[in-house]
């Protein structure tokens, strides 16, 4: 059995071949097995190869198969593809041991890697570049019942990995959490259900941009906006609809589920704006055709039936204009009937004349 090195420590080799390789050890890796302890250090990684170089340099750490972590505290490189791209730790139960292992994704004559500051007595014994599988998966080549704990240092140059999640700064500004992949903004996050992004305390929390702000989704996502623990207080739906108090917006442009209140509304029609009732080839019905449609439907021509209202709701632009329309009508019913009251007016001034013409007659 390998047991731990408390002085710093460093093994060489020519790697000519690309591949996951193992520098240390923490017990056997044995599932089921006695030997799996607790091991921190931090370790030095380098390759000098010509027109390449490459350094990284992490710490980390197992416990007794608990919450391995790997924290990157610098990487930095002279080619675009240097020859150290991932690490990771191999770990299984309790007492099964554990391994970290490097992927090496380009050939070199020149890798190092140097223990360092090994802080449990009982911790990490480094081993000589051991070749574990020349395949590239995450998972691939480890022991049945172990898993890997992985950190991608493409393009790294800060960040840490735990069982729990991982934060990666990127070279290019970028810090990516709980997925190295993610590649949209300058800081990436991966959602897990949960809050990704909280403020705690009692004073308010502000974001603030001096520039235009967008709140984007990917496509066919919506924007949900909360308060008081619900989540869906406000929705902005894939087709660019607003829901208030609602998720279901019935496929309209704004749905509000409750009471709203309005210092002004302004509704613009599109087309159709009553004046032509007032052109003089307008059918206007004849008020017994009118009396004929009321007492067959009970709602006047052009105007939703109280059931249609209950199951459809109101659309208030159709129906103001529908009321204007009425109102314009009702109008040239009013004067056509005073046009036929002043007839009747003159038509009884005249009687009254032929009248008073009478009277006199007979008066003589």
């Amino acid at each position: 059995m390998l047991s731990a090195q408390t002085a710093d420590t460093s093994v060489s080799a020519n790697l000519t071949s690309t591949g996951w390789y193992r520098i240390a050890v923490n017990g056997p890796m044995v599932s089921n097995g006695t030997g799996g302890n607790r091991a921190a250090a931090r370790f030095i990684l380098r390759d000098q190869t010509s027109s390449w170089h490459q350094t990284i340099e992490f710490m980390a750490s197992v416990h007794y198969g608990n919450i391995p972590s790997i924290v990157v505290m610098n990487n930095s490189y002279f080619s675009p593809t240097p020859a150290f791209s991932r690490i990771r730790i191999v770990e299984g139960n309790t007492y099964d041991g554990a391994a970290l292992e490097v992927y090496v994704s380009s050939p070199t004559s020149t890798a190092a890697a140097f223990l360092k500051d090994n802080i449990q007595a009982s911790g990490w014994t480094i081993v000589p570049w051991i070749k574990v599988t020349g395949s590239t998966g995450d998972q691939d080549g480890i022991p049945a019942g172990f898993v890997a704990r992985v950190i991608n240092t493409t393009s790294l140059t800060t960040g840490f990995t735990t069982s729990n999640g991982s934060v990666h700064q990127f070279n290019n500004g970028k810090i990516n959490i709980n997925n190295p992949e993610l590649d949209i903004g300058t800081l990436n996050i991966a959602t897990n259900g949960s809050y990704e992004l909280a403020f705690s305390g009692s004073n308010s929390a502000n974001i603030y941009s001096t520039g235009d702000m967008y709140l984007l989704t990917a496509a066919g996502k919506s924007l949900h906006l909360g308060s008081n623990a619900i989540n869906s207080r406000v929705l902005l739906d894939a087709n660019g609809n607003l829901g208030i108090g609602t998720t279901d917006t019935k496929g309209y442009k704004l749905a509000v589920n409750g009471n709203a209140i309005f210092t002004k509304v302004k509704v613009k029609p599109f087309a159709g704006w009553p004046d032509y009732v007032f052109e003089e080839n307008y059918p206007l019905p004849s008020l017994q055709e009118l009396a004929g449609f009321i007492q067959s439907n009970k709602h006047l021509p052009g105007i939703p039936s109280a059931a249609d209202i209950a199951n459809n709701g109101q659309d208030i632009g159709e129906l103001n204009m529908q009321l204007l329309k009425k109102i314009e009508e009702l109008t040239l019913y009013l004067l056509d009937h005073n046009k036929k009251i002043d007839l009747l007016q003159q038509k009884v001034e005249s009687l009254e004349k032929e009248n008073q013409s009478l009277r006199s007659c007979f008066e003589q």
